[in-house]
């Protein structure tokens, strides 16, 4: 017991240990590149919070909350000419935190807050990182990160309006670097930890490394060059490359040839203070990405529809040529039949009418009656062999009592009752309905339904055996259900059809049957569905 529970302990605490180094290392250092266009941490944030469902969550939240509040050692100790700190280099922030007041300190720690809402409506709308291939996923994830933006945007407001400062741009430029955070870094996280995902992938990054990056490199370069209206039709021409990607690889092409683009934008920004607004390239890379990752989603599906059309044409190719094959078979089985009753008529009752037209000629010679026993033997014969083959071409009992009846009193029963089964028989759904069967169908569920429990009686070895039928009416048509189950040794492996089984299956194939095994513990059991319009005609079953 000891041994079982433990890696699970161990886990239990690794994990949280594991969550709070890693945002303590990375969050510092994503800080450095939250300059102009986007906050990757805040999507680092959102997507961690929406892989790490569950308990593991409280600790992604304690994990940003701490960082936030240590987070500027790295910023003092490696970049102090940077920020302008006079403290010394590497010591910790809660200094500032413990002299700021209690409205910066809380404000400072609701962007984790607002993209555990995010997350929240996403868990809401049950949307998990596996569906981003789906248009409503990939919409849904662009709601939850408007939402996360807009609680960022309006913390920011009540923050400016609380120290008096008129930063309106600057509350746009919040809100703008909140949603391209999480449209940037959940698509990519997504994209690397889900197995579906990551097929392919190494053709979508060569690519995007052999032609998007050179290309964007190219084009912001011209642009801070030619600078002015001309720059800024360049850097827009990179929505060119962004669509391209989204055409070629769907919405994984588009989510890494925009955060190509942005880390081209964010470099650029850098180096070149002559920029438009900070909320100008922000909406552009906005715009670009809400664009790129709904049209790549939009053609993933619709490639993901044509293999799926493309696989149903062949599902039905294959089902046609089966009914076909079924078809034929099933003629071949009758013709069949047809010859093995004309050869029992010709043997079994054109004996026994020789040998009367026999006794008779004889009797006519000699002027004398034949033996009456003789003549009784004779015709009861020849009643026998006629009813026999009228009870192989459609047993009478059928017509008689009808199809359950059949069953449950006719010679199935017999012959589970000469083999000492138990059997039983239910019927459910409108009984009324056995009036609508056609003869087809009626005839072929009788046959089955008999071969079946022949079948359990011969090789089973089983006690019990019961048949339950079962009618409704859906949408016009009739169907009809039977359920055949032994309590035997059989298994699905084990079974052998034989040419009883075997064909009944053709014939039932040929006018739209389904027939399926499964295995119980322990016994078999057969499915059987029929299904025809209330007028007769049979249907295929899709």
């Amino acid at each position: 017991m000891t041994n079982s529970t433990a890696p699970s302990r161990t886990r239990v605490w690794l994990e949280p240990l594991a969550i709070i180094a890693f945002v303590m290392v990375v969050y510092p250092l994503l800080i450095q590149i939250t300059y102009s266009n986007w906050l990757p941490h805040i999507g680092l944030a959102f997507a961690m919070l929406w892989i790490l469902a569950g308990r593991l969550r409280v600790w992604v939240v304690i994990a940003f909350i701490l960082a936030r509040m240590n987070g500027a050692w790295i910023n003092w100790t490696f970049f102090p000419h940077k920020y302008g700190y006079d403290y010394p280099p590497g010591i910790l922030s809660w200094r500032v935190t413990l002299n700021a007041d209690w409205v910066t300190v809380v404000l400072g720690q609701l962007d984790i807050l607002c993209a555990l809402l995010g997350v929240l409506y996403l868990q809401y709308r049950k949307v998990r990182p596996d569906q981003l291939g789906e248009t409503v996923g990939m919409v849904q994830l662009h709601v939850a990160a408007l939402i996360t933006a807009v609680l960022g945007g309006l913390k920011d407001t009540f923050y400016v309006l609380y120290v008096h400062d008129p930063l309106l741009p600057h509350v746009f430029s919040v809100f703008f670097g909140h949603f391209i955070g999480v449209m940037l870094v959940a698509p990519l996280a997504a994209m690397l930890i889900e197995r579906i995902y990551r097929n392919g992938l190494s053709d979508v990054l060569a690519e995007a490394v052999l032609w998007m990056f050179p290309i964007t490199a190219v084009l912001l370069s011209s642009a801070s060059a030619i600078g002015g209206d001309g720059g800024e039709i360049l850097r827009r021409l990179l929505l060119v490359g962004v669509v391209v990607m989204a055409i070629r690889h769907g919405w994984r092409g588009a989510a890494i040839s925009l955060a190509i683009v942005s880390v081209g934008l964010q470099v650029e920004a850098l180096y070149d203070r002559g920029l438009q607004s900070t909320v100008v390239i922000q909406s552009f890379v906005s715009v670009a990405g809400v664009m790129g990752l709904l049209f790549g989603t939009a053609r993933d599906e619709l490639v993901g529809q044509r293999i799926q059309l493309e696989g149903e044409l062949q599902d039905n190719r294959e089902l046609r040529s089966q009914l076909v094959s079924a078809a034929f078979n099933a003629q071949k089985v009758e013709v069949g039949e047809r010859r093995e009753l004309a050869l029992e008529l010709h043997d079994e009752f054109g004996q026994s009418l020789t040998a009367l037209q026999a006794y008779l000629r004889v009797a006519k010679q000699n002027g004398s009656m034949p033996p009456f026993d003789t003549l009784q033997s004779l015709t009861d014969q020849m009643r026998n062999n006629i009813q026999g083959v009228l009870e192989r071409l459609r047993p009478s009992v059928l017509d008689e009592v009808g199809l359950f009846a059949a069953i449950d009193r006719g010679a199935v029963r017999g012959v589970a009752n000469a083999a000492g089964l138990e059997f039983t028989t239910e019927m459910q759904g409108d009984a009324r309905l056995l009036s609508h069967l056609a003869d087809t169908q009626e005839l072929m569920m009788y046959r089955i339904v008999q071969e079946a429990v022949t079948n359990i009686v011969r090789h089973s070895g089983a006690t019990e055996c019961s048949v339950r039928l079962r009618l409704s009416e859906r949408s016009g048509q009739l169907w009809l259900f039977a359920d055949v189950r032994d309590n035997g040794v059989g298994r699905v492996h084990m079974l052998t059809q034989g040419n009883g089984l075997r064909n009944l299956r053709q014939r039932l194939l040929a006018i739209g049957g389904v027939w399926h095994w499964s295995e119980l513990n322990p016994g078999l059991r057969m499915h059987l569905l029929l299904r025809q319009d209330l007028g007769g005609v049979a249907t295929i079953v899709e």
